[in-house]
Order: C-alpha cells, then sequence, then structure tokens
C-alpha cells in the first residue's frame, strides 16, 4: 500500500520492524529454505540456502556441520511450502577438498546504463552501495581474464554482496490485517499467496476458454 515507503524505512533502521521481518523469512521457508541435519539433539539448523528472486537458482553448495551426528547415517530435512521451492536432486560429498588456487581479480571497468565510472561503489564491501532506481536498468562489469595454468580447469565465481527493493506501486491502503497475520501466524503467507496464485490461475484459464470460442 501506500505507506510501503515508511515500512521500508523502519526496517532499515534494524529495529523492531527489521526483526520481525527477518524472523518471519527464516520461520516460513519460502524466501529461504533451512537445511536441518539429524542430530544426537534433534533437528538442527545447519545451513540456509537463499532463494534465487525472480531467477531460478541452479547448483548449491552447503557446508554442513555433522560432528554431532550419531552412528553412520545422515539425515537432512528440507520443509518448503507448497509451490515455492522445487528440488531436483541432492547429495553430499564426503571426500577431502581438492587442492585449489584462487586469485581474486578487480574489475577493470564497471559502467552503469547511463554511461558511469561505477568502479568505485563496487570496489570493496564498505556500506557504499550502488543504487540502480530504475527499472531495467543495468551495470556491465568487465575483468581481465586469469591465466589459465597447465593441467588445471579454470573456475569463475563472482563474489559480490548487497540487497534489493522489488519495485512495486505503492498504491492503496495498507492491508494491515493480512500482513499482521503473515507474521504472527505461521504457514499464512503460503496459504494465502497459494490463494492468490489459483484466482490468478483460474483468471488465464478462463480468459483462454473464452478465446476459445
Amino acid at each position: 500500500g501506500s505507506d510501503l515507503g515508511d515500512v521500508y524505512g523502519a526496517i532499515d533502521l534494524r529495529g523492531d520492524a527489521y526483526d520481525r521481518y527477518w524472523s518471519w523469512m527464516a520461520r516460513e521457508d519460502l524466501y529461504q529454505l533451512n537445511v536441518r541435519v539429524e542430530t544426537a539433539g534433534g533437528w538442527k539448523i545447519r545451513a540456509v540456502i537463499m532463494g534465487g528472486a525472480p531467477f531460478i537458482t541452479k547448483d548449491r553448495a552447503c557446508v554442513l556441520a555433522i560432528d554431532d551426528v550419531p552412528g553412520d547415517v545422515l539425515r537432512i530435512r528440507l520443509t518448503p511450502a507448497v509451490n515455492f521451492w522445487a528440488v531436483n536432486a541432492l547429495a553430499v560429498d564426503y571426500g577431502d577438498d581438492a587442492p585449489i588456487r584462487v586469485t581474486e581479480i578487480a574489475a577493470e571497468k564497471a559502467v552503469d546504463h547511463h554511461g558511469h565510472d561505477v568502479r568505485a561503489a563496487l570496489a570493496a564491501d564498505d556500506g557504499l552501495y550502488l543504487e540502480d532506481r530504475v527499472r531495467g536498468g543495468r551495470t556491465e562489469l568487465v575483468f581481465p581474464a586469469p591465466p589459465l595454468a597447465a593441467g588445471l580447469e579454470r573456475s569463475l565465481l563472482v563474489k559480490a554482496s548487497g540487497y534489493y527493493r522489488i519495485h512495486v506501486d505503492a498504491a492503496g491502503e495498507l492491508q494491515g490485517e493480512i500482513i499482521g497475520r503473515m507474521l504472527g501466524e505461521p504457514g499464512f503467507a503460503a496459504r494465502h499467496f497459494f490463494r492468490m496464485y489459483k484466482a490468478w490461475e483460474a483468471g488465464l484459464l478462463g480468459k483462454q476458454a473464452r478465446a476459445e470460442r
């Protein structure tokens, strides 16, 4: 609703509002997925898989502490809400880490969609952020390719940090009752969103049926 800016501002203060929303995120298994391991003391969260926003999250690797797992069987539990996650396969590697050679490379070019050089904003994890408030905006980064050593394979990873805000139209009244139930009632958000999805799906099917007549 129209109070969205105030809500964002309250969360940015890292106070009670921030704690409420973060606790909700950690509890619901919607936009982050808890990886639980069965230990001698019960099921414990040992890793968290963050969601990929509107993009498909592909291969993900987690380091799990299993020193307190009894016996020789490892049990892992995922509890995603229906229709929020799709897991294709799980595997565990107990082998020793392969020797690797790590080389960190700074971007030699970083240009936003206005043509501005933004390397300074992206050079370090120092609280200085590059903010893009334009829908569809983009920033292009160019890195010098590291040399490929004989007998080794080369993998490239992006080391990045930051946050994003969804661009939505802040209009209408604050839906305080629904938000209150989402934050305070376990499982309500998933049920509410699923009902909204089914209504949206029914609308599409109805349009298709009318178009085929």
